[in-house]
């Protein structure tokens, strides 16, 4: 969700998020990696991918008990 305060103020950028997930889809941890230049979109950021927890399985044909992605989230006005 759009943080209403960032909405107000008219703030706009991307936030680039780090997470790891553990073999069973459960976030074991999230970071930011990249700033947005602003708190309240990386703090909103961040827990999007808390919210999102638990994501599928890993496969266990890859044959990893976890995984880390980063991955851009643009926050636009529309």
């Amino acid at each position: 969700t759009y943080p209403e305060q960032a909405r107000a103020a008219r703030v706009t950028g991307v936030s680039t998020v780090r997470f790891t997930l553990g073999a069973s889809g459960n976030v074991v941890a999230v970071s930011l990696a990249g700033s947005s230049g602003a708190g309240v979109l990386d703090q909103a950021a961040l827990a999007m991918v808390r919210r999102a927890s638990p994501f599928p399985p890993i496969p266990a044909s890859l044959g990893r008990a976890s995984m880390t992605f980063a991955a851009p989230v643009r926050f636009n006005l529309r």
